[in-house]
C-alpha cells in the first residue's frame, strides 16, 4: 500500500501538530505533583517506565499507523489481527477508559480557574461539581466545531498550557536552588536514584508509572488527516516522546526539590506548587496567570 499523497478530508495535520495533539492526549502538568513523590527515584522509574512501555508502544502505533494508513486507529489494528468482534472490544475499551478521566481532567481545570480568582473556591465540591459540568458541556460544544479547532486547541493548549508554564516552573526551580534555599530531597551521593526494588510498592510505583505514560495510540485514529501518514506519523510519535519524558522527568524534580510533597492537594497539587515556589521566589503575584495558562492547556486536553 502506498502513501497518500493527499488525505482524505480538506483539512491536513502536519507533523507538528499531530504530535501537538498526542502530547495533548497523553500528557498533563497535573499528573508531576504525583511523580514528584518520587524524589530522585522518579528518573529511574521514568526511565524504566519509558524502556519497558512508553516507548515500545509509541513504536507500535507508529508502525501500526503507517502499516494501516486509514481511519480507524485501534479497531483497525486490532480487526486485522483478530477479526472485527475484538476490534470492538479494542476500541470500545480505549473509549470506556475516559470515564473516570474525564472527571479528574475537568476538576483539574476547575480548581485552576479558582486560583485565579479565589484559590479558597478549589476545595468547594459544589464549586468543583457545578464547574465540572460546564466544562463537559463546554469540551462537547466546541467538538462540534470539527478536527480544525480541535487540532488549533491541542497545538496552543500544550504550548500556552504544558510547555511555557513547565518551562516556568523548571527555572523557577533552578532560581531557587541557585538562590542557596533548603530544598526537599537529598541526592545522598548518588545513593537516591536507585530506589529500592525488595518491596511490592515499589514495583506498585513503577506500575503505575506506566499507565500515566499510556495513550500514545490515541491519536492514530486521525493518521488519514496527515500527508504521507507512512513517514509523517513516525516522526510525529518521536517528537511526542521527546517532549512527554523531557517535561515528566525535569518538572516532577523540580516539585520534589521545592515542594513538600505530603502538603499537596491531588487535584490543585501543581498550582499550590507555583504558588509555593513564586512566594519563596517572592513573586507570588504570577500565580493567577499560571493558573490561567494551565487552566486552558487542561481544558484543551479534554477537547482533544
Amino acid at each position: 500500500m502506498e502513501d497518500k499523497e493527499a488525505p482524505n478530508s480538506a483539512f491536513t495535520m502536519s507533523i507538528k501538530g499531530m504530535a501537538m495533539l498526542t502530547v495533548c492526549s497523553v500528557f498533563s502538568l497535573r499528573n508531576l505533583p504525583s511523580m514528584a513523590e518520587y524524589g530522585w527515584n522518579i528518573i529511574f522509574f521514568l526511565s524504566a517506565a519509558a524502556a519497558c512501555f512508553f516507548i515500545p508502544s509509541a513504536l507500535v502505533s507508529a508502525e501500526l499507523a503507517s502499516t494501516y494508513p486509514q481511519r480507524g486507529g485501534v479497531f483497525i489494528w486490532v480487526k486485522e489481527a483478530f477479526g472485527p468482534k475484538l476490534g470492538f472490544l479494542a476500541i470500545f475499551m480505549e473509549w470506556f477508559q475516559n470515564m473516570p478521566w474525564y472527571p479528574a481532567a475537568v476538576t483539574f481545570v476547575a480548581t485552576c480557574i479558582a486560583y485565579i480568582f479565589n484559590p479558597e473556591l478549589a476545595s468547594n465540591r459544589w464549586y468543583i461539581f457545578f464547574t465540572a459540568i460546564f466544562l463537559l458541556w463546554l469540551s462537547t460544544f466546541l467538538n462540534f466545531r470539527g478536527m480544525r479547532l480541535s487540532v488549533f486547541l491541542s497545538n496552543s493548549g500544550v504550548v500556552v498550557g504544558t510547555i511555557i508554564p513547565g518551562f516556568f516552573l523548571i527555572v523557577c526551580a533552578l532560581t531557587y536552588v541557585w538562590l542557596g534555599k533548603p530544598v526537599q530531597i537529598n541526592l545522598d551521593g548518588g545513593k537516591a536514584l536507585i530506589p529500592d526494588l525488595s518491596t511490592a510498592r515499589q514495583w506498585m510505583l513503577l506500575a503505575g508509572m506506566m499507565v500515566s505514560l499510556a495513550g500514545m495510540e490515541m491519536s492514530s485514529v486521525h493518521v488519514t488527516s496527515m500527508k504521507n501518514p507512512r513517514s509523517s506519523f513516525p516522526k510525529s510519535i518521536y517528537l511526542a516522546t521527546a517532549i512527554i519524558l523531557i517535561f515528566s522527568v525535569l518538572g516532577a524534580l523540580s516539585i520534589s526539590l521545592v515542594v513538600p510533597i505530603g502538603d499537596l492537594s491531588k487535584s490543585a497539587g501543581v498550582c499550590q506548587s507555583f504558588e509555593l515556589i513564586l512566594n519563596a521566589l517572592g513573586v507570588g503575584w504570577l500565580t493567577p496567570i499560571l493558573a490561567c495558562l494551565l487552566a486552558y492547556g487542561a481544558l484543551a486536553s479534554v477537547v482533544t
